[in-house]
Parts: C-alpha cells; sequence; structure tokens
C-alpha cells in the first residue's frame, strides 16, 4: 500500500512528507498573483535591454520589413492574413499581432515590437510557476521551474528576435490550454475542456509546434494518476483532429518554402545519430548553456564519416537511462521523472530533425518549451534537498540551492550579454561566424547586410568567403554580380551570372541581370538572347520587355523595339508606354 502512495503526484516530495505538506500549500489567497508579479517583474527587468534592439536582415525582413500583411487590418486585409503562408510557414495569429502593432504605431516601430516579446516572455514565466507549482504542488518548485524558464540562456533568441514571435505567442496559448486541461482532468470542468481547445486552437494558428500539446496529454494524465480508459481516450481526439489538421496545413505551407533546401539528407540509417546528436546538445546546454549561436550548422555533410555523431548519441541515451535507472530505483522521483523527460522530447520531437530541414542541426529558440520538463525535475530535487535539511545541522542538503543560485545568476549574466548580439544584422552575424566562420550562407547574409548599407566591397568580400565554403551557392554568385554592378564592373556581373546560371539553370533573374550587362557593353545580340531566354521564364515582366526593347533599338531594330514596348505598355508600364509614344510612330 506504500509502494502504491509513493507514485503519487503529490507523495513524490521527497522523505519529509510533513515539511513538504508544509511549504507545498499556499499560505495566503494572494500569495501566487504575488509571486506572478514578482517573476514577471524580474523578467522584464532582465530582458529590458532588448527594447533598444532594431531589426535585422534574418527572417525580420520576411516577416516585417518586406510584409505585405502588416498595413491592411480590413476585412480584406484579415482575411489574406488568416490565409497566408510566409515563410514556410502558417501562423496567422502572429502575422494579426504585428499588424495590429503596425496599426497602433502607424509605422514599423520596432521598440514596440520587443517590447511585445518582452511582455509575453513575462506573461508565458508566470504561467510557467503556475503550471509548475500545481504539477509539483509545491509553492517555492514552481518558482524555479519559472526561474530557469525566464533566465535561461538558450531562450533569449525566441524573445529579443521579433520574427520569433511565434515562439512566444504559441507559448502563451499552449501553457494557458494545458492548465485549463489539468483544471478539467482534476475537476471534470467541461467548460476548461472547452477553454483548453480554444486556447489550443489558437496556439497552432500561432506556430504548428503546438501540435505537440495533443500526445503531451496523456503524459499528464500519467502524472495525475489517471487511468487509461476508452474516456480518457475520447477527449483527446479533438485535440488529434486539430493537430493533425494544422500538421497538413503546415506541411502545405512548407512545400512551397523547400525549392532550395539547405538541409543535408543522411541515409535513413545514419538519421537515428543525427536525432541523438540533437538530444546532446539541447541536454548539455541545459546544463552549461556555452557556444551559443544563432545557427548551428550540421558539424558533417552526408558521405563524410559519421563519427561526429556517435558519441553525442551513445552519451546521451546513457544519461538519461541513467537519471530513469536511479529514479526508477528510489522509486519516489520516477513518475515525476518519467513526466519531466517525457515532456522534454515530446515537445522537441518534431524538431529533432529525423526528417532533415534547413541547414541547422540544432536551434536555441526550440528549446522555449522542452526545457520546462526538466526544469520541472531540477526543481523537485532542490526543493527535496532543502527541506530534507530541516533542523539537521548538515550544509550538504542546502548545497543544490547554493549551486542553483549561482547557476541562475550565471544565466542571468550570459542572457543579458545575449541580448546584446541580437541588437543589429552586423552583431549577430559577427557573433555566428565568431563561432562558425566556414558558414557559407552567413557570410552570404552579412553581405546582403553590407549591400543594403550600399557597402559594396565589403559585401563582395564576403560573397567570396561564400562561394569559398559553398561554391554551389547560386545566390552567392548572384549577389555578388550585383555588387559588381554597382562597382560599375561589368565583365565581373557577367561573369558571376554564369556561375549562377550554371549552378541553377532557370535562374531568370541571372539572364536578366547579364543581358543588363552585355547591353551596358553594346553587346546587344548577346543582350537580347539573355533578355528572351528571361521572358521564357518570366513572360510579362515589363521590365525586361523593356530592356530588350531598348537592345533592339539600339541594334536599329525598331520594329522589335516597339513590339516589345507595346506588350509592356498594354500589361501597364508607364515607362513603356512613354517609349512607345516618343519612339514608335
Amino acid at each position: 500500500m506504500k509502494q502504491r502512495k509513493q507514485h503519487s503526484p503529490t507523495s513524490a516530495k521527497g522523505p519529509n512528507a510533513k515539511a513538504g505538506k508544509a511549504i507545498g500549500s499556499p499560505t495566503s489567497a494572494w500569495q501566487q498573483p504575488v509571486t506572478m508579479l514578482v517573476l514577471a517583474v524580474l523578467t522584464l527587468f532582465v530582458y529590458g535591454g532588448a527594447t533598444a534592439n532594431g531589426l535585422l536582415n534574418w527572417d525580420d525582413n520576411f516577416y516585417i520589413t518586406d510584409s505585405t500583411y502588416l498595413k491592411d487590418l480590413s476585412w480584406a486585409g484579415i482575411k489574406d492574413i488568416f490565409s497566408a503562408y510566409l515563410v514556410g510557414n502558417y501562423h496567422p495569429l502572429t502575422l494579426l499581432s504585428y499588424a495590429l502593432e503596425y496599426a497602433v504605431a502607424g509605422r514599423i516601430d520596432p521598440v514596440l515590437m520587443h517590447t511585445t516579446n518582452i511582455l509575453l516572455h513575462a506573461l508565458n514565466t508566470a504561467l510557467v510557476y503556475v503550471l509548475g507549482k500545481r504539477l509539483l504542488q509545491d509553492h517555492w518548485g514552481g518558482v524555479i521551474t519559472a526561474l530557469l524558464f525566464a533566465l535561461h540562456p538558450m531562450h533569449v533568441e525566441s524573445v529579443a528576435w521579433i520574427a520569433e514571435r511565434k515562439d512566444v505567442l504559441y507559448t502563451c496559448f499552449f501553457l494557458l490550454s494545458t492548465l485549463a486541461y489539468l483544471r478539467y482532468a482534476e475537476g471534470k470542468n467541461a467548460g476548461a475542456l472547452v477553454a483548453s481547445l480554444v486556447f489550443f486552437t489558437m496556439a497552432l494558428m500561432s506556430k504548428s509546434a503546438a501540435a505537440a500539446l495533443a500526445p503531451l496529454l496523456f503524459v499528464l494524465d500519467y502524472w495525475l494518476g489517471r487511468k487509461l480508459t476508452v474516456r480518457l481516450v475520447l477527449e483527446k481526439l479533438p485535440y488529434f483532429a486539430l493537430a493533425i489538421g494544422f500538421g497538413i496545413v503546415a506541411l502545405s505551407s512548407q512545400a512551397g518554402a523547400m525549392q532550395e533546401n539547405f538541409a543535408p539528407h543522411f541515409p535513413l540509417l545514419q538519421r537515428p545519430l543525427v536525432v541523438g546528436y540533437a538530444l546532446a546538445f539541447y541536454v548539455v546546454r541545459f546544463v552549461f548553456p556555452y557556444g551559443l549561436s544563432a545557427i548551428h550548422p550540421y558539424p558533417i555533410d552526408p558521405g563524410e564519416a559519421i563519427t561526429p555523431f556517435v558519441g553525442p548519441a551513445i552519451g546521451v541515451v546513457l544519461v538519461l537511462g541513467s537519471i530513469l535507472w536511479f529514479a526508477y530505483r528510489d522509486r519516489r522521483y520516477w513518475r515525476l521523472t518519467v513526466t519531466g523527460i517525457l515532456f522534454f522530447l515530446i515537445t522537441l520531437a518534431m524538431v529533432l530533425q529525423f526528417l532533415p530541414v534547413g541547414r541547422a542541426i540544432v536551434a536555441e529558440r526550440y528549446t522555449y518549451v522542452p526545457y520546462i520538463g526538466l526544469s520541472l525535475i531540477v526543481a523537485r530535487l532542490v526543493v527535496d534537498a532543502w527541506r530534507s535539511g530541516a533542523g539537521r545541522s548538515s550544509w550538504m542538503p542546502y548545497l543544490p540551492a547554493a549551486i542553483l543560485a549561482i547557476t541562475l545568476i550565471i544565466f542571468t549574466g550570459i542572457t543579458v550579454q545575449r541580448i546584446t548580439v541580437w541588437k543589429d544584422s552586423f552583431s549577430l552575424f559577427a557573433d555566428m561566424l565568431s563561432k562558425y566562420p566556414e558558414d557559407g550562407l552567413t557570410h552570404y547574409n552579412r553581405g546582403l547586410t553590407n549591400f543594403y548599407q550600399k557597402n559594396y566591397k565589403a559585401s563582395i568580400t564576403d560573397y567570396d568567403a561564400c562561394v569559398k565554403y559553398k561554391p554551389d551557392c547560386a545566390p552567392c554568385y548572384f549577389n555578388r554580380g550585383l555588387s559588381y554592378k554597382e562597382l560599375g564592373d561589368m565583365q565581373k556581373v557577367i561573369r558571376d551570372m554564369d556561375l549562377a546560371i550554371n549552378y541553377r539553370p532557370g535562374y531568370a533573374d541571372a539572364f536578366r541581370n547579364r543581358g543588363n550587362a552585355k547591353a551596358m557593353l553594346q553587346d546587344y545580340p548577346g543582350s537580347i538572347a539573355d533578355f528572351t531566354t528571361a521572358l521564357g521564364y518570366t513572360p510579362q515582366d515589363t521590365n525586361i520587355l523593356v530592356n530588350r526593347g531598348l537592345s533592339y533599338h539600339f541594334s536599329t531594330d525598331p520594329e522589335n523595339a516597339c513590339s516589345d514596348w507595346r506588350t509592356a505598355a498594354q500589361v501597364g508600364s508607364r515607362k513603356a508606354a512613354g517609349l512607345v509614344r516618343d519612339q514608335c510612330k
């Protein structure tokens, strides 16, 4: 009988059950709201520096600067937002939040956008406290869980990057849905179940990663001691229906964004090692967050020796296996350990690169929710160790709390430093290249940033590095050619467009720019040939029609010149209409 009691959530508090009850129970009605407020204020204080950061040439341009969805909050505009796929994602509530900010400020306001992210992180911290307190049945357990969530350096990417609004927004609804479900599960409150489903839907409309909540509910049932019954399964069907439905939408949205997928495709039998490597990275960085970067490329390419994957994969299996073994032997922590590890694994499962997507093997933002599971375990152990020291002169029971306090101070320092890394594109790319100097695509992005700043020589230097480390990168050659164009070196423009076309034969823009360069060198037959090829891919491009018409004009072929200009004028080109009026009789 005692054995069964040790397995219940409320009895997994450690050896001193009496003390546990005293500490775990609320001392007053205002304890929880006051604690939530204090944790939120602390979070705002730590992340306050992020409001001085700007927009980045790192997805912020797609979501904010160049987005067509920010400026229209009419019914038609909102309809467009809820039918939009952007950068391979479907997250209408995230886009709507940007549009609302634009409506409030009347412009793109980085300070307001960063403030929103920080406020959402502070709210999430308060919600994590409530979740930790409810699951652990312990006030201080909830506080520790929330502090680890608020201050962990791996979470900076999700908060300090405006384009990652989807992380902090979906997590808010994810936590609200989880808390509502726990209320239902503990009291069979049908209204709470409906609220949970509503919040779950909103989480899915913020980021598809919220789908992990559906299987996670079974883990929460296990923690609560609910028996697996037909009714228990049936009540999860709406969650799985929503998760599958939004999953299909997510796959559809990503299909159009995978035309140039930089993810290495390892053989199926090697992918478990890739997953093991990623898991090892996340577990180690939970304790030792070092070498942080906005990008963590694959350590090897397909076909190379897989040795770098073997050690971490074996190591993470041994570590997690040992933790479970010790928990099973102690029994008091078995249910908590299983719950915490499954929470971690389930919420991380979709981004473990078993099916490779993107060029990064891991990403720090992916830990934003999963680390809650590991934090619950740490919180329980620290609280129980402290409690076991009550009335004893030994300092050993207080050592875990001291280590945790020092760790949180260090975490805070790293977090504040990492916030400054996200200040602007140059500081971000400099940090990335300090960790991974041979990452060609980071050089490409910095080169693009230099180009926008009209630092053309600096952009060429970055593109040179890009093609050195990634010689098949057609956009690198193309953009280097554009930089040479701004410097007036048309021969190098033609050379780079040749290379771009070599690696991407249907590169319409490369044909167009090569045609422009040839025209500037008065190679009109060559330019006409390139413009004609480009029009084969984009037949309604009025700029190409106008420029081919000019090449015909300077080749003393007025008939074809006027034909191109008339076609462009019919499509709506004012420049072509003017040329027709002035040059064509």
